[in-house]
């Protein structure tokens, strides 16, 4: 609830606004599963405890807790990852925008894929927090091409 009212109370009424603790931990996350993530396909490695252990070492206390939850039960093809904090924008008919914004087109649904993989040429995995106008959700979804 916190990231969809901080969206709102800074996109929709344009009123600034400090950044909140929970949104403070979750950009923390996103950026450490990030540069995990990015590192694992520079090096082609499934998973790097060491590094993971290492990345999660200065973080807060409650980033931390999320992040170990998340350490033992997760790995990586990286030939099948595409992208890690992947913006978008889109118009009200799902059709790409390329540049948002003041001289641009508004964007009727905009968000941060958080992670896209190719399982195949016809097949994709998004993890993503995504907004609109109109909500904000988190989804797992897995597009398949016929």
């Amino acid at each position: 609830m916190a990231c969809q009212a901080l969206y709102v109370r800074k996109h929709v009424q344009c009123a600034r606004v400090g950044e909140s603790e929970p949104a403070a931990r979750g950009i923390e996350i996103h950026q450490i599963l990030a540069t995990y993530i990015n590192q694992l396909v520079r090096t082609t490695r499934t998973t790097d405890l060491e590094l993971f252990d290492a990345l999660i070492k200065g973080s807060g206390t409650e980033a931390r807790e999320v992040l170990e939850k998340f350490r033992d039960n997760h790995a990586f093809d990286p030939e099948k990852i595409l992208a890690t904090e992947l913006h978008i924008a889109l118009d009200e008919n799902f059709v790409p925008i390329e540049h948002p914004g003041d001289d641009g087109p508004i964007a009727d649904y905009e968000g941060t894929l958080d992670l896209v993989m190719l399982h195949s040429l016809a097949e994709a995995e998004i993890r993503a927090t995504t907004r609109s106008s109109r909500r904000t959700h988190s989804s797992r979804s897995s597009i398949r091409s016929s």
